[in-house]
């Protein structure tokens, strides 16, 4: 008879519903919340009594809210990726030879060391001077609601898949 909360639309709301569609999870219900941020606030408040959400963003919300913890089994465990159109193979493979670049000279270690790991010292990613754009643009597309993948921070959207990105686009020009 758990009264559980969700982000509409996430994963989360996706695998709780298939569970109670399936009626796996008893009498369990769900309530689906436009932010994650609010399912926290309704757990907080009582009115529901568990929230399924990402790893990372939980994790800020329980260090914000006392009296809120992690269950230490995973609910599911999830692979990210980025997409392009199927056909647009050329920028698939130039997307996947950046992301090596990213990984060999330890940019994607920095922020992961950064967003993720909390250490001392590391950094979020800035452009070198002098990047050549002349390529054009690309534009990504994001819910900005997931710290530390992507978040506001005043006006601007930022977070570790926000920075991913700009390296890569510095990378391609």
């Amino acid at each position: 008879d758990a009264r559980i909360g969700v982000q509409l639309g996430t994963t989360g709301d996706l695998y709780i519903s298939d569970e109670i569609d399936a009626g796996t999870l008893g009498d369990a219900s769900i309530t689906q919340y436009n932010k994650g941020m609010e399912a926290v606030l309704a757990l907080t408040q009582g009115k529901i009594d568990a929230v399924v959400i990402d790893n990372e963003p939980a994790k800020v919300f329980v260090e914000e809210n006392e009296g809120l913890k992690i269950l230490d089994t995973a609910y599911a465990e999830e692979d990210y990726a980025i997409c392009i159109a199927k056909d647009n193979t050329e920028l698939k493979d130039q997307f996947n030879q950046a992301i090596a670049e990213l990984k060999e000279d330890g940019t994607l270690q920095q922020l992961l060391d950064y967003y993720i790991n909390g250490v001392e010292g590391a950094q979020p990613y800035t452009s070198p001077e002098g990047v050549d754009r002349s390529k054009g643009t690309l534009v990504m597309a994001t819910n900005a609601a997931f710290e530390p993948y992507e978040y506001y921070e005043s006006q601007e959207i930022v977070g570790i898949d926000p920075d991913i990105a700009q390296a890569v686009c510095d990378i391609l020009g």
